[in-house]
C-alpha cells in the first residue's frame, strides 16, 4: 500500500485534466479584451440558473457579495434582525451585519447540522413578540423586526427546507439560501412531491465559488440565484454600482462584479460538475462501508431519506478530535476543521452578548466535527489508508463519540434529579431507551416482575407489545410500582387502550406510537414527528416537551383514540397497498404478463406512493396483527380480502417451496 502523503484537497489535477480548456478560456478573453462582464458572463448565468433550476443567476464577485446583495435586494433594511445559525462559515453573518441588519441565532439538528426547523419555530414563538402594526414578529434579544432567516446547506446537504419555508410564510420572513456549498445538492420536498436542487426554494440563493467549492474557480467568484425577476435585476444593479445603465446611478451600490475570466472558467467546469458529485457520493460509500465497525467511535454523516448531498465535505464526529488530527498528519493525511469556534462565541460577535451553552448542539458539534479527504480523484486506496489510521488511533486510545448534550434547557421537563423508565426493551425500547439516554438519567426494564422500586420517576415509557397477555392490567402494574409523572404508551394498541389506563390509574397518560422500520428503527424514530395524543392538554404538552428535549419533531391530536386508530390505520395501509400488488401477480400469472412491466405504467404517477411495492408475503411484526386489531373496531370486508389475499401468497410460495423477502417493498 501507498505511504505517500493524502490531501485534504486534489486542485491540482483537476486543472492538470481541464488545461486544453482553460487556457482556450484565457486566449479568448485575450483576443476579446472582454474582461468584466459581457457575453462570457451572460453565458455561464444561463448555464448555471438551468443547472439549478431557477430562473435567474446574477454573477457576482465572491459568495460573500451574493449573500450580502441578495439579502439588500429582497429588502432587508438597517436595524432589521435576520436569523440563522452559528455553525457556518462567518461570511454568512457578515454578510448579515454589512446589510445593516443583526444576526440571531437558533441551534442546528444534530444529525444534518444544518438548522433545526423545530428550533426556528421555538425561536419565533417564544423568543420573539408579535407586532401587530406590521404583522412581523419583533426579536426579544435585538429589539428589531425579524424579517429574514438564511438556513445555511452545510457540507454539501440542503437544510430540511419544507418546514421552513412553511414558518417563513407564517411569519413574512425573507428566505435566502447560503448554498455556497452545496453547488447540486437535491431536497425531497413532500408538499411539492418532486426533487428541488440547491438555490432554486428560497426568494434568493447565494452561492461561492472559492476554488476548492465543488465548482470552483481559479480566484473569487459568486452568485445570486433566484426566479424573482425584480430580486435579480436590483442584484444586477448593486453589484455593479447601482447602474441601470452606464454612468446612471438609480441607487447607491457596490463593485462586486463577477470577472469574464472567471466566468469562462466557471462555464467549462460546470459540464462536469454533474460527473464531480457523483464521484464525491461514491467516495462517500466508500468511506461509509469502511467505517462499518468503527463501533461508536466515529459518528458518520447522516443523509436524511429528503437528501441528496454532494459531499463538499465529508464530516465526521470524533471524541478526541485534536490527538487524532495529529495521528493523522503524522501519517502524512490532511483533514479541515469546519468549523472550530461557532459564531455565537467568536470574538468579532462579543458584543452580541452569546453565552457559553446557548445553542449547545453547534458547541458540541465545533468541538468534534473533523472534515476528512474527499475530492473526486480519492482512491479507495486513499479511503482505506485513512479509515485504518483513524480506527487505530481511536482504539489504542479508547475514544468513543460522547452523547449529544441536551439541546435546550428552555421548557424542559426533566429535573436533574428525577430518572426516566423504559419498560420493554424489544425492537421499539431499545431504541427509545438510547435516545432519550443521550439527553437524560434513564433505566431501562425489561418485561418481567422488577426486584424493586426507581425512586423520583418523572416520566415512564411503556414499549412491550399489546399482544402479551393483559396489556392494560400490566401497565397499570408498572404505573403503581413506579409513581411516573407521567406515562408514554409507545406501543401500537386497541383505540380505547389508553384511557381504560388512565381511568383505573386516575394517572397522567398518553398514547404516542413509534413509526419506522424495524431494521433502522432509531434513526427513523428520530426523522418522524412524533405524535401524542393525550387526554388533556396538560399531559400532551407535557409529552411533546420531553420528546422536544430528546431531539423529536411533535404534534399533539386531540385524544388518544386519535394517535390509536391513526397508527392502526397506517400499517393496514401498507398491507393494502401490497395486497393489491399480489393481486396484480395474480393477475399477470393467469395472462402470462410479467409483474415488472405491468407496474412500471404507475411509476410517472406522482399521486401513487414513490415506492415501487412487489407482491411479497405480508410479514413483519405488526401489519398482520394490527389488520386483526382493526377488526375489533368493526368488521371490513377490506381487511378481509387483505387477509384472503395474504393466505392465498403464502400457499402459493408453499407450494412453490421458497419464500420471498419481508414485507413488499423497494425503496
Amino acid at each position: 500500500m501507498s505511504t505517500g502523503e493524502i490531501p485534504f484537497l486534489d486542485l491540482v489535477t483537476a486543472h492538470r485534466e481541464l488545461r486544453e480548456e482553460l487556457r482556450s478560456v484565457f486566449e479568448t478573453a485575450l483576443d476579446s479584451a472582454a474582461f468584466v462582464g459581457g457575453q462570457v458572463v451572460q453565458e455561464f448565468e444561463r448555464d448555471f440558473a438551468e443547472f439549478c433550476e431557477s430562473q435567474f443567476c446574477v454573477g457576482m464577485a465572491s459568495g460573500t457579495d451574493a449573500l450580502r446583495l441578495a439579502l439588500v435586494a429582497a429588502g432587508v433594511q438597517s436595524g432589521d434582525t435576520v436569523v440563522t445559525v452559528p455553525l457556518t462559515f462567518i461570511a454568512t453573518t457578515e454578510a448579515i451585519s454589512q446589510a445593516g441588519a443583526r444576526p440571531d441565532f437558533v441551534d442546528i439538528d444534530e444529525r444534518t447540522y444544518t438548522m433545526d426547523p423545530e428550533k426556528l419555530r421555538a425561536y419565533l414563538e417564544t423568543e420573539c413578540t408579535p407586532n401587530p402594526e406590521t404583522g412581523r414578529v419583533v426579536s426579544k434579544r435585538s429589539g428589531g423586526p425579524v424579517t429574514a432567516v438564511i438556513p445555511v446547506h452545510l457540507y454539501g446537504q440542503m437544510a430540511d427546507m419544507d418546514p421552513i419555508l412553511e414558518l417563513a410564510a407564517r411569519y413574512d420572513l425573507i428566505v435566502i439560501e447560503d448554498a455556497c456549498q452545496a453547488h447540486g445538492a437535491e431536497y425531497l420536498s413532500k408538499k411539492e412531491d418532486r426533487w428541488r436542487k440547491a438555490g432554486s426554494m428560497g426568494h434568493a440563493a447565494a452561492f461561492s465559488f472559492y476554488p476548492g467549492k465543488n465548482l470552483g474557480a481559479c480566484g473569487e467568484a459568486g452568485a445570486v440565484t433566484t426566479d424573482d425577476e425584480r430580486l435579480a435585476r436590483r442584484c444586477q444593479m448593486l453589484r455593479d454600482h447601482g447602474q441601470s445603465k452606464k454612468y446612471f446611478h438609480d441607487i447607491e451600490g457596490y463593485n462586486g462584479r463577477l470577472d469574464a475570466i472567471q466566468a469562462g472558467i466557471l462555464r467549462a467546469k460546470l459540464r462536469h460538475l454533474a460527473k464531480w458529485n457523483e464521484q464525491r457520493r461514491q467516495r462517500a460509500r466508500g468511506y461509509d462501508e469502511l467505517f462499518a465497525n468503527a463501533d461508536g467511535t466515529v459518528i458518520l454523516p447522516h443523509v436524511p431519506s429528503w437528501s441528496r448531498p454532494v459531499y463538499h465535505l465529508y464530516a465526521v464526529r470524533v471524541a478526541e478530535r485534536e490527538l487524532l488530527q495529529k495521528d493523522l498528519a503524522a501519517a502524512g493525511i490532511g483533514t479541515g476543521i469546519h468549523y472550530p469556534i461557532p459564531l455565537h462565541l467568536a470574538k468579532a460577535y462579543e458584543a452580541l452578548g452569546f453565552r457559553h451553552g446557548d445553542f449547545p448542539v453547534a458547541e458540541q458539534a465545533a468541538s468534534q466535527v473533523l472534515s476528512l479527504p474527499m475530492f473526486p480523484g480519492l482512491s479507495l486506496e486513499q479511503q482505506e489508508r485513512v479509515v485504518t489510521c483513524m480506527v487505530e488511533s481511536t482504539k489504542a486510545t479508547g475514544q468513543r463519540v460522547t452523547p449529544w448534550m441536551a439541546q435546550s434547557t428552555r421548557g424542559a421537563v426533566m429535573s436533574e434529579t428525577k430518572t426516566i423508565v423504559v419498560v420493554g426493551l424489544g425492537e421499539v425500547g431499545k431504541p427509545i431507551l438510547e435516545i432519550v439516554s443521550r439527553h437524560h438519567e434513564v433505566v431501562g426494564v425489561d418485561v418481567s416482575s422488577p426486584t424493586q422500586r426507581i425512586k423520583a420517576v418523572d416520566v415512564m415509557h411503556v414499549c412491550y407489545p399489546f399482544a402479551i397477555e393483559d396489556f392494560v392490567g400490566e401497565t397499570v402494574r408498572y404505573i403503581k410500582l413506579f409513581s411516573p409523572g407521567l406515562t408514554i404508551v409507545n406501543s401500537t394498541v386497541a383505540v380505547g387502550t389508553t384511557r381504560a389506563i388512565a381511568e383505573r390509574t386516575g394517572a397522567a397518560v398518553v398514547h404516542s406510537p413509534v413509526r419506522g422500520k424495524h431494521v433502522r428503527m432509531l434513526e427513523e424514530i428520530l426523522s418522524y414527528t412524533k405524535f401524542v395524543g393525550a387526554i388533556d392538554p396538560v399531559s400532551g404538552e407535557r409529552a411533546a416537551k420531553h420528546f422536544e428535549s430528546v431531539g423529536m419533531k411533535t404534534r399533539v391530536l386531540s385524544s388518544p383514540e386519535a394517535t390509536e386508530l391513526a397508527k392502526l390505520t397506517e400499517t393496514t395501509y401498507f398491507g393494502l397497498i401490497i395486497a393489491w400488488a399480489q393481486e396484480v401477480e395474480r393477475y399477470c400469472d393467469q395472462l402470462g404478463q410479467k409483474y415488472d412491466e405491468i407496474v412500471s405504467f404507475y411509476e410517472e404517477v406522482k399521486f401513487f406512493p414513490p415506492v415501487k411495492y412487489f407482491p411479497g408475503i405480508i410479514g413483519g411484526h405488526c401489519v398482520m396483527p394490527n389488520i386483526e386489531i382493526l377488526n375489533r373496531v368493526r368488521h371490513s370486508e377490506i381487511l378481509k380480502a387483505i387477509q384472503s389475499s395474504n393466505r392465498m401468497k403464502t400457499e402459493r410460495q408453499a407450494r412453490r417451496g421458497r419464500t420471498d423477502g419481508p414485507m413488499g417493498s423497494r425503496s
